[in-house]
């Protein structure tokens, strides 16, 4: 894997960067039904599970969408969802590759940089998409963003990510050594450990 630092443009919503931290840190985990249940085609086939949240269960009004690709399960709280409704927003929730419903091998971050622009290109084409997307989150879920942004996706307007690392290897791996407490607890945690095995190749 090549050691780069991904170009990144950053044009963030503050507002909605403080409302999604705000309702992510408050809102009980009741769950909401989404309005969709899709399997977003990747180009080589796989399909990814992925969850939409409208307003008023509506298809029928074009908006702009706030879109989270994630390891950790794409359910959303309910006060999330409905909140982010109410602001106009459509709400995408995705598992990444080989996670939750998703078809394919969890590799973390290898299959980003073409399944992130993948699945923003899907939604700027939906009929209840007014063509503009923005992401959030943080962590994991901020270095697939990073991954997305790096590959300048057209119907991507603004990013808010936090506590993420641009920089995969130097975050994992930082000078070339194993980040035992970080990598190896974060994905035995996952109980990925083929996937352990395979970035420890990657290792200087």
């Amino acid at each position: 894997m090549a050691h780069a630092r991904f170009p990144v443009s950053r044009r963030l919503l503050p507002l909605v960067g403080i409302v999604l931290l705000l309702l992510s840190a408050s809102t009980s985990f009741a769950q909401r039904v989404p309005t969709l249940e899709v399997r977003v085609a990747m180009p080589d086939g796989a399909e990814l599970a992925t969850s939409v949240w409208l307003p008023g269960d509506s298809q029928a009004v074009a908006l702009p969408t706030l879109l989270r690709r994630t390891p950790y399960g794409r359910e959303l709280a309910e006060g999330f969802t409905r909140a982010m409704n109410d602001l106009g927003y459509a709400v995408v929730s995705q598992d990444v590759r080989g996670r939750g419903a998703s078809d394919g091998d969890f590799l973390p971050f290898f299959a980003d940089r073409v399944d992130g622009p993948t699945t923003i290109a899907w939604i700027a084409a939906q009929p209840w998409s007014n063509g503009r997307v923005g992401t959030w989150s943080g962590s994991a879920e901020g270095v697939v963003q990073f991954m997305a942004l790096g590959e300048g996706p057209p119907a991507l307007d603004c990013a808010f990510v936090t506590m993420a690392t641009e920089d995969v290897c130097a975050g994992m791996m930082p000078g070339g050594a194993w980040r035992t407490e970080l990598t190896t607890a974060w994905m035995t945690g996952m109980n990925a450990r083929d996937a352990l095995a395979q970035w420890r190749q990657h290792e200087a």
